[in-house]
């Protein structure tokens, strides 16, 4: 089932490539009207320019600013009208090392992005439907309910993500005048993005494939998502097809963690 968006407003963190990229470009396929945040200029301008500006602004944010993120939702509603999604996707990996060889100002970066960035979507977000409802949709990942040796931080803030959603969807729930917020998770497994390349370059610098391979083997599909994907459980979670979901982590990593 295909779900419409046409009259919503998105904003999506990290839009402008990988995941939130593949969000952006089936929200936009569906109906929606977006606003990309992101803190590449150039690709801002690329999906900008592929999509339309008539559909698509480009936000150039650092999600882990308040003042940014409030920004980033003024201009969806000074330049469509509203907020009614908002997906939360901007992450980064951080490097491979033991947790106690693994360097502090790293561990700092990650949990800035992905979980200080995360709180202050969510903040900004329920302030923007906040009396007219709406569905947040948080991009955690299989490190978020499993363990992966040498990524430590990673493993930590994807964590992090699982517990904001869970206080979140509570206090958003239909009470008062949040009019029923919807906030779920995804969790996906390993996708053939940028950061996900960049991983297995980390892992084995001299044999990127053999890592590329070893995931595969362990997989029970046997290969890696394609983004689209995890887009169409993104978009699901957006859509009032799921409008009973609430406070749910949906894992979308072809059985790797099972």
């Amino acid at each position: 089932m295909i779900h419409s968006f046409h009259g919503k407003v998105a904003l999506v963190t990290g839009g402008a490539s990988g995941i939130g990229a593949a969000t952006v470009r089936m929200l936009v396929e569906r109906g929606a009207c977006v606003v990309v945040a992101d803190m590449d200029t150039g690709a801002l301008r690329r999906i900008e320019m592929e999509l339309g500006s008539d559909r698509v602004a480009g936000a150039q944010v650092d999600v882990a600013e308040h003042a940014d993120m409030k920004g980033a939702a003024d201009m969806a509603l000074r330049r469509f009208g509203s907020l009614d999604i908002a997906v939360l996707a901007a992450g980064v990996e951080g490097t491979v090392a033991p947790v106690d060889q693994y360097p502090y100002e790293t561990l700092q970066k990650v949990l800035r992005t992905n979980v200080r960035g995360v709180f202050c979507g969510l903040q900004v977000a329920i302030g923007a439907m906040e009396g007219r409802g709406g569905a947040i949709v948080l991009v955690s990942s299989i490190s978020g309910v499993t363990g992966f040796p040498g990524v430590c931080a990673y493993t930590a803030s994807k964590h992090a993500v699982l517990g904001l959603l869970r206080s979140a969807a509570l206090e958003a729930a239909p009470q008062g005048i949040r009019k029923g917020i919807r906030i779920n998770a995804v969790a996906p497994g390993f996708t053939s993005t940028r950061m996900t390349r960049d991983l297995e370059v980390s892992i084995d610098p001299q044999d990127p494939a053999s890592v590329h391979r070893a995931v595969c083997a362990r997989t029970p599909l046997r290969r890696y998502a394609d983004p689209r994907e995890i887009a169409e459980v993104i978009t699901f979670l957006a859509s009032e097809a799921a409008s009973f979901c609430t406070g749910s982590v949906h894992v979308v990593d072809g059985g790797y963690a099972v």
